[in-house]
């Protein structure tokens, strides 16, 4: 049970600005809310908490969440509840959620693009969104037998821990204590908006972040050792003009390419869109030493080679020093 109550908190720091005194003078103040929150059932306090594309993910989170309880009680023929289906179809129809437009579009998408795009039009169309929440919460908790509690010791906690601030952009850790020792860490998100923080979304990364800096390499070979954090980038810029964006993502990596930092080198044309098929930016061979701890990936951007080398071994920080050549076509 804790476990699950545990990650009903996630889906709500990573998937969830509109009134006074929302959101928290530090990361750390808006995680405290958006925790007491989740142990006392108050969706509409996160909601509050979180920016806007949290707060569209959250509401639709919730209008799926509806359906399936909706269809699990239609579904069943022994359950015996007071809360029939007709109630989520009048509560849905009341807030203008259309389900024609959620079944039209399930399944018809080609990118994640279209995906937010038909998230955005479908949540956009609710009246006020906290109203729709706080109904859904009565809803939802008529259904349950008994109000369950996060009873926690103090030392079980989840705590945010090595949070990193990047202008109005700030990510850290939630450390949870695990039962047969240990820990688990997952990265959640916080965004400035007027001096304030609120939870974000896990891929705000997917906006510029203030400056990018640049370095333009005009002879070679070139090598620069540069130091990775979550929401920082760097860019460079080859002899040959084209531009090749580095940063590092929340994630340790796979087999021997595992991080001690959690972080793992990403890379491409713009910053946080990582290289495709048809990107400039090919992907060559990757070499792991076990003897000293590092990978390295070679990119090959026309007549330019370019080979990083990660330091799998550092913590907190993902080192990663680059070497640039020309070669012969």
């Amino acid at each position: 049970m804790q476990k699950i109550l545990l990650t009903q908190l996630l889906l709500c720091l990573l998937s969830a600005p509109a009134f006074a005194e929302a959101g928290g003078e530090t990361p750390a103040a808006t995680f405290d809310k958006i925790f007491q929150a989740s142990q006392d059932d108050d969706i509409v306090t996160i909601y509050q908490n979180s920016t806007p594309p949290a707060q569209t993910r959250l509401v639709f989170g919730k209008i799926l969440s509806l359906l399936y309880q909706r269809n699990a009680l239609a579904a069943s023929r022994d359950m015996k509840s007071s809360v029939k289906p007709a109630e989520f179809d009048l509560l849905l129809k009341k807030h203008k959620i259309n389900l024609a437009d959620i079944e039209k579009n399930a399944g018809n998408v080609k990118s994640e693009a279209e995906v937010k795009k038909q998230v955005e039009t479908i949540v956009a169309k609710i009246p006020v969104k906290v109203a729709f929440l706080a109904e859904a919460a009565k809803l939802e908790a008529r259904l349950q037998e008994e109000e369950i509690k996060l009873n926690l010791a103090e030392e079980d906690l989840p705590k945010l821990q090595d949070v990193t601030i990047a202008d109005d952009r700030a990510v850290g850790f939630l450390v949870i204590p695990k039962k047969e020792g240990g820990d688990e860490r997952m990265p959640t998100y916080f965004r400035r908006i007027e001096k304030r923080w609120y939870a974000a979304n896990e891929n705000f990364v997917d906006e510029p972040i203030g400056e990018v800096p640049q370095e333009k390499i005009t002879n070679t070979p070139y090598q620069k050792k540069f130091t990775f954090k979550p929401a920082t980038v760097q860019e460079i810029v080859l002899p040959n003009g084209k531009v090749v964006a580095f940063w590092c993502l929340v994630q340790p990596g796979v087999a021997e390419q595992q991080t001690a930092s959690g972080l793992s080198l990403a890379w491409g044309e713009k910053p946080f869109q990582i290289s495709g098929a048809n990107s400039y930016v090919k992907k060559g061979e990757v070499l792991t030493s076990l003897t000293s701890m590092t990978s390295r990936y070679q990119l090959n951007v026309e007549n330019c080679e370019i080979k990083c080398t990660v330091d799998l071994a550092a913590k907190g920080e993902l080192p990663v020093t680059i070497y640039v050549q020309k070669v012969e076509k």
